[in-house]
């Protein structure tokens, strides 16, 4: 990104001109689109308006070395960022690799079963135990239902208006109809 030019970092409309081989009135007036008698006004003043000095600038040899001299300190920015990013990019790679070594490690020594299980390698399925009823017991009495939250009851509501869109086109004033 370019710095901004002030007036005093810039030469002089004279020096640019000399830089830039001396172009005549006529030449230079149509390079800038100004008049062949504002271009000479400006010569015989020494100076431009700031437009015009920055165009003549970039123009010049000081210019091209600013814009190549930036070029430059880009284009080594990039190549350290480049670099930078390969050294990280490696080393997480290294640390994935670590982490997979160590996973292939476990999974390999994880699979043993508990530590006194008789057979090891029989895996047989446990039947639930059945719930006895003791004679003169009463069961336990079932919990009453939760009352339903006004968001759920809400979000049921929708659910409903949802499932009646897509049963087919609504009648007009159905909404009177639905309690």
């Amino acid at each position: 990104m370019f710095q901004i030019l002030h007036r005093q970092h810039t030469p002089d409309l004279n020096t640019m001109l000399a830089d830039l081989g001396n172009p005549n009135v006529r030449q230079l007036g149509r390079a800038l689109g100004v008049s062949p008698s504002t271009a000479a006004r400006w010569i015989k003043a020494g100076h431009a308006p700031r437009p015009v000095m920055l165009a003549l600038f970039w123009l010049t040899r000081w210019g091209v070395s600013q814009i190549n001299c930036q070029a430059h300190n880009d284009a080594l920015l990039q190549s350290q960022l480049a670099a930078c990013y390969r050294s990280q990019l490696e080393e997480a790679g290294a640390r994935l690799k670590a982490a997979q070594d160590k996973l292939d490690h476990l999974s390999r020594i994880g699979d043993f079963g508990a530590a006194n299980d008789p057979m090891p390698n029989v895996r047989r399925h446990v039947p639930a135990l059945p719930v006895i009823a003791v004679p003169g017991e009463q069961p336990a009495p079932k919990a009453a239902p939760r009352k339903k939250t006004a968001s759920q009851k809400r979000a049921e509501l929708a659910a409903q208006r949802l499932e009646k869109r897509a049963e087919g086109p609504a009648r007009p004033f159905d909404f009177l109809r639905a309690g």
